[in-house]
């Protein structure tokens, strides 16, 4: 609305004082300040994002996999960046230009690690759709799941010391023996 209004007034400067030359950029300004968002509303009309999970359970430390799958119309995307709790980060749609024009369908491969063990509940995705000049920003949720991934204890083997523990018990042949004391630590 600003862009729009800037070039409105642009436009009345032009016509006050007279200048042909300033009617250009006014009317550039007016339709980019009223076509972009509507453009951005457009698109987000018809863009979804959704995530698959591939594991329920997964052990601390382990990698996780999950997929997301962004879907667009035949405006294409007009930019922006996706917001998964998996990733850590947001990832850019802008440097792409397959998911600008040729694909309506694009999959985003994702791998987390858990440092705790627990029970955690994923967010859904979020993509933060906005036009290559900034000027106009769309929320579009993810599909409402309830992912949630089981992270375990991470388990590790035993190992056994070799030689005696502690003082030495009488074995039958006189050989200091280390599992009756193995078997009481």
């Amino acid at each position: 609305a600003a862009v729009a209004l800037a070039g409105a007034a642009l436009t009345l400067a032009a016509a006050m004082f007279a200048t042909k030359p300033l009617y250009v950029p006014a009317l550039a300004l007016v339709i980019i300040g009223l076509l972009v968002p509507v453009w951005t509303w457009l698109a987000a009309r018809n863009v979804s994002v959704a995530r698959t999970v591939h594991a329920e359970r997964v052990l601390e430390e382990e990698p996780l996999e999950a997929t997301l799958e962004v879907r667009h119309g035949p405006l294409g995307l007009p930019g922006g960046e996706l917001r998964e709790p998996l990733a850590g980060a947001s990832i850019s749609l802008r440097a792409s230009p397959t998911l600008l024009h040729r694909q309506r369908s694009v999959q985003i491969r994702v791998v987390s690690r858990f440092a705790r063990r627990g029970l955690k509940r994923l967010a859904p995705p979020t993509l933060l759709l906005d036009d290559p000049l900034d000027l106009s920003r769309v929320i579009v949720r993810g599909e409402a799941q309830d992912d949630r991934v089981l992270v375990l204890p991470r388990t590790e083997r035993v190992r056994w010391r070799s030689g005696s523990v502690g003082g030495a018990v009488d074995a039958p042949a006189g050989h200091a023996h280390a599992e009756p004391l193995a078997a009481v630590e």
